[in-house]
């Protein structure tokens, strides 16, 4: 007779959430906390007797904002009893971070409902907020969002056509393993038609992506003399391999002047912040009540939001395995490295979020 559920520490799956083991498929809270829980356990801890990160479970988060819950404090009634589950409480000592899985609601260009979206919020030292120390809220998301509108556009022309084939860049946006690149191609003919932007290419790390879906506004091409113009949109699938947040676009067969188009790598989307501050403010209620040393004042805004660089996805399912990745290798780290990474910097050199990334990701 087949099993029809599955049970471990408390974590159950059954039959349909096995379903979503398929390709294509989606994992969803049960399978994330059933095999989080079997990470726990199997996993070396670092060199300790008890792994050093703690885990509050798929909905967490989810259940602190619920009710109608405004901050963190707020929300801490809704979870009051969920840090009481972890012997020795949240605050022990042998826990250096917990990690916390985040349930996005993705809306599209027009605002409509686009799905959902796991990325894992992993809270760095927790302890810190009431002894003078920092702790973060460390963002691992492989699906990274960020838009930079360029107001004035980014310019290019045509060589030899002295700006009479000209090139304008007005936006570009990422979205996990898609950069998409607003545009606008104008030519008056004196050259011939227009270059087609499909042959376009996209350089990063020295990787070229090629081939990108085009999506077109205005599709006059031109001829000799006749005037051509092209608007719209080049979305270019990145791969595994381009870590950067500097792209070089080439645009059309060659020959146009090459755009440089730049990221702030560290930037937060108003979630991030969202996550810090409803993190920190239950933090703050929770030693408050339950805290080893209740006399002290836990600085709630001490839980800064930090954005790591992490592998990005090259789908739209596989969010849920990138934060299993992320969480079961943080149980094999040392209390001591989590504790530096609650220190971290965002600024764009070699600082400990390099670490991060070589350390997950050892090349």
């Amino acid at each position: 007779m087949p099993v029809a559920e599955l049970t471990f520490r408390r974590a159950m799956i059954n039959i349909a959430d096995a379903g979503r083991l398929g390709e294509g498929e989606d994992l969803n809270d049960a399978l994330l906390d059933f095999f989080m829980r079997l990470g726990q356990y199997l996993i070396p801890k670092g060199g300790e007797n008890e792994a050093p990160v703690s885990y509050l479970g798929a909905i967490f988060f989810k259940q602190l904002r619920s009710a109608f819950a405004n901050s963190g404090e707020e929300g801490w009634k809704n979870v009051m009893n969920w840090a009481k589950r972890k012997a020795g409480g949240l605050f022990k000592p042998a826990f250096a971070a917990f990690a916390v899985p985040i349930n996005e609601d993705l809306k599209d260009e027009k605002g409509q409902e686009a799905g959902n979206h796991w990325w894992l919020a992993l809270v760095l030292n927790p302890q810190g907020g009431a002894r003078g120390e920092p702790t973060a809220v460390m963002c691992l998301d492989s699906m990274q969002r960020r838009e930079k509108v360029l107001d004035p556009p980014l310019t290019g022309s045509l060589k030899g056509s002295v700006n009479r084939y000209t090139l304008e860049v007005r936006k570009v946006e990422q979205a996990g393993y898609l950069v998409i690149v607003s545009f606008k191609a104008k030519g008056d003919g004196s050259m011939g038609p227009l270059p087609k932007p499909g042959a376009s290419k996209l350089v990063a790390d020295g990787v070229e992506c090629k081939n990108p879906e085009i999506g077109l506004r205005i599709n006059m091409g031109g001829d000799d003399d006749v005037a051509g113009e092209y608007e719209g949109t080049l979305s270019f699938a990145l791969d595994g391999r381009v870590r950067s947040s500097t792209f070089v676009l080439h645009y059309g067969e060659g020959g146009y002047t090459p755009i440089t188009l730049q990221f702030d790598p560290f930037a937060l989307t108003k979630l991030q912040k969202d996550v810090s501050r409803y993190v920190g403010g239950y933090l703050a209620k929770e030693w408050e009540v339950n805290g080893p040393d209740r006399k002290k004042r836990y600085e709630k805004t001490s839980a800064r939001a930090l954005v790591a660089d992490v592998h990005q996805q090259e789908n739209l399912n596989d969010c849920g395995v990138f934060v299993l990745e992320n969480m079961l290798r943080s149980l094999s780290m040392k209390k001591d490295f989590l504790k530096q990474m609650s220190s971290a910097t965002p600024k764009v050199d070699p600082a400990p979020q390099l670490l991060w990334i070589l350390y997950l990701y050892p090349r």
